[in-house]
């Protein structure tokens, strides 16, 4: 996915991101895996407890505090603070409410410009006319950073 190259480029390692991109999984950091032992342990998975088992040297780089919206509804005011916002979906409509006090600084959409996928799949003409069209799949993402 271009996308986390891009994140790894412009997001610094240990930020706290918060996400409501479905699969969209950013490597999270020790004090995250850490941060959700204590507050919501049902939210680890199998490789998070790996993680925390490497030692520092091998623990992977950039790594984020990752915050996804599931989690973050269960944790309510035990959220923490968030400096980056990664908002995926595949409809306009179901785009999150952006917070006062971020700014958009990357955007990634599923089509090359000119067309959406959604108009593409709906083509009368040949439905496989739309993969064509498609420079890569999944929901549009925008990523956005808290102002100073």
């Amino acid at each position: 996915m271009p996308e986390f190259g891009s994140i790894f480029e412009h997001v610094p390692d240990s930020a706290a991101v918060y996400t409501s991109t479905y699969y969209f999984d950013l490597p999270k950091s020790r004090e995250a895996i850490m941060f959700y032992k204590q507050n919501l342990p049902e939210a680890l998975r199998t490789k998070d407890d790996v993680l925390l088992g490497l030692p520092n040297e091998r623990f992977p780089t950039p790594s984020y505090f990752v915050i996804d919206i599931e989690s973050a509804q269960k944790l309510g005011e035990k959220t923490p603070k968030f400096d980056y916002i990664v908002a995926g979906y595949f409809k306009p409509e179901r785009r999150i409410a952006i917070p006062p006090g971020f700014e958009r600084i990357m955007e990634f959409y599923p089509t090359d410009p000119g067309g959406r996928i959604d108009d593409l799949i709906q083509t009368p003409r040949n439905p496989f006319i739309a993969v064509e069209n498609v420079s890569r799949l999944g929901p549009h993402i925008e990523i956005y950073k808290r102002l100073e």
